[in-house]
């Protein structure tokens, strides 16, 4: 047997107990606040590109800042990767119906509030499409690509206080989550129309036929009547009014519409007192218990 056989075998056991003992150790805290990672992603229609962000943490050695963000082209049959320039941070990324543009909120120097933009992948150049009067909190893309859903803060008409101090009382003018339906027009100004509610609106989701908006309403914006007091609604998209209600209860987590537009899946609890949104339950479009 060969002198350095033993020897080598004895490298070998030592470098595998080294190694596993390293796997086994737990990430340092400051390596754990390094870690990059990918957030939201979006294909095209067309399958050609696929959109999406990089989320990139602040040195926690350095300053106390949240992560940065950077928004990514990969072109699929290039096989290639390129970085789209923003002026400034981007939410909400998807993709618009019917024009091969990609479309995400960001609020720049020049806007008021936040601000619906798009890119195109072919020539990577971002144009704004819709500003609106108190910024956009959430939208939904109508199946056209023409027209949106739109949630926006309530503007509040604020009294005065006349005292030189104002304590800060929590939940105290909390405005509503209004809706909108947003017709967007070549070389004229967007046609919109107000959603009929009284509420807060919190989940969107249009028909496939484009015809009716679901939307789950709050009585207020308090936090909870979000979590246990969202209703479905079903929204003329002509009127803006409510044509069908849904009777459902507890939580709520989504809303689908099947692909007929004849019923509605929602992803909810079983009663007011199910501790998740963990059910699929079906109910008519036309309203009713699901």
């Amino acid at each position: 047997m060969n002198a350095t056989a033993p020897l080598l075998l004895v490298c070998m056991l030592l470098s595998s107990v080294a190694l596993q003992a390293r796997a086994e150790q737990p990430m340092p805290p400051v390596q754990l606040a390094s870690v990059q990672q990918v957030g939201a992603t979006v294909l095209s229609e067309d399958g050609a590109y696929v959109a999406f962000t990089k989320i990139i943490p602040a040195d926690p050695l350095k300053e106390n800042e949240r992560a940065s963000q950077e928004l990514y082209l990969y072109h699929v049959g290039e096989d290639r990767i390129v970085k789209v320039e923003t002026e400034a941070r981007i939410s909400q990324l998807a993709q618009r119906p019917g024009k091969g543009t990609f479309s995400f909120v960001m609020n720049t120097e020049d806007d008021d509030h936040g601000t619906l933009y798009e890119l195109r992948p072919d020539r990577q150049r971002i144009e704004r499409v819709y500003a609106h009067t108190s910024g956009i909190l959430s939208y939904e893309w109508h199946p056209s690509g023409d027209m949106l859903s739109v949630i926006s803060r309530e503007d509040l008409n604020l009294p005065e206080n006349p005292l030189p101090y104002e304590p800060d009382v929590y939940e105290e003018y909390l405005p509503n989550r209004e809706g909108y339906l947003v017709e967007l027009r070549r070389r004229r100004s967007a046609r919109v129309q107000p959603i009929a509610v009284e509420g807060s609106i919190y989940e969107m989701s249009w028909s496939p036929d484009g015809n009716r908006l679901a939307i789950s309403e709050t009585p207020t914006p308090h936090i909870d009547d979000y979590y246990m007091f969202q209703k479905v609604r079903i929204i003329d998209r002509e009127t803006g009014r409510v044509v069908a209600d849904i009777d459902n209860e507890g939580k709520l987590g989504q809303i689908t519409w099947s692909p007929d537009g004849s019923k509605i899946a929602l992803r909810a609890g079983n009663s007011i007192h199910d501790p998740i949104d963990g059910r699929i339950m079906v109910v008519s479009a036309d309203g009713g218990t699901p």
